[in-house]
């Protein structure tokens, strides 16, 4: 008897669906991710402990801020500033495993000037990241990237009207005082008007709590300060959608570091001490 031909047409895509079930069971993992995965413009910031200064036992305190173009096919650009220099850039390679992890190195005269060991968000929208440049000497570095841009190439499409209403945010590091060293926390709250001016109210770990004004700007690359009435000098990389922004303290004496995520479009904090 020749089989029905409808029976066939049922039977043959049951018959793949199951040797693809087997297949998927042998062990292998999933290649899920690859240079590819990480293509566009990602901002992060660290705070933390770098190498240990010389003529002393201990690492110092240590943030930094910055911009990075991953290109898809392993190689990246990083503008940063830190409380050791402020506007550097570097180039560097990258490698992701299809399992998602992988590493960044950035060359040095002497061998990787950094080296990170990276854990992928296949979609590409956030990567955790440790500094393994030197185990052993103090590093205390890592945190995340997060991608702001699909394009891998500079931005040009912010200016100060980029940063309009109000951000929560949170400070973290160290301060040089009289005393020597101190750690230090403060959050607070912030409305940007869009025009270049900012009011702020904070509250610090040192008991106080205030409310000042200030200016920024930010340039059509997403890069920016901002200036405070107390004083306070701040280097700024902005998501181009405004809708939160990393930074670093450029205080003399300052190691320390945030983010600022927007909560509404209105501004919330008015006036302050000028």
């Amino acid at each position: 008897m020749s089989p029905n031909p409808s029976f066939l047409t049922l039977i043959t895509p049951l018959i793949l669906l199951l040797g693809c079930a087997d297949a998927s069971q042998d062990g292998a993992s999933p290649s899920v991710c690859s240079n590819r995965s990480l293509q566009g413009t990602y901002l992060y910031q660290i705070i933390g402990r770098d190498a240990v200064p010389e003529g002393q036992v201990t690492a110092g305190p240590y943030a930094e801020a910055g911009m990075d173009l991953f290109d898809g096919n392993g190689q990246v650009t990083t503008t940063y500033s830190t409380s050791r220099e402020q506007g550097a850039r570097i180039m560097g390679h990258y490698d992701i495993q299809a399992d998602c992890s992988g590493q960044i190195v950035y060359p040095g005269e002497n061998g990787p000037l950094r080296r990170y060991r990276v854990y992928v968000d296949p979609a590409g929208s956030r990567l955790a990241f440790i500094d393994v440049t030197d185990i052993g000497r103090g590093y205390l570095l890592g945190g995340e990237r997060l991608r702001v841009a699909a394009q891998a190439a500079p931005l040009a499409n912010c200016s100060s009207q980029t940063l309009s209403g109000t951000f929560t945010y949170s400070v973290e590091g160290a301060v040089t005082t009289e005393r020597g060293l101190k750690l230090f926390r403060e959050v607070g709250m912030e409305s940007y008007d869009g025009a270049g001016n900012i009011a702020n109210r904070y509250t610090d770990n040192l008991g106080v709590t205030n409310t000042i004004t200030g200016h920024y700007d930010i340039q059509p690359d997403c890069q920016g300060t901002a200036t405070y009435a107390s004083g306070g000098r701040y280097q700024l990389y902005v998501d181009p959608l405004g809708q939160w922004f990393a930074f670093i303290d450029l205080t003399a004496g300052s190691q320390r570091g945030g983010r600022n995520h927007l909560i509404s479009r209105q501004r919330l904090v008015d006036g302050g001490t000028r």
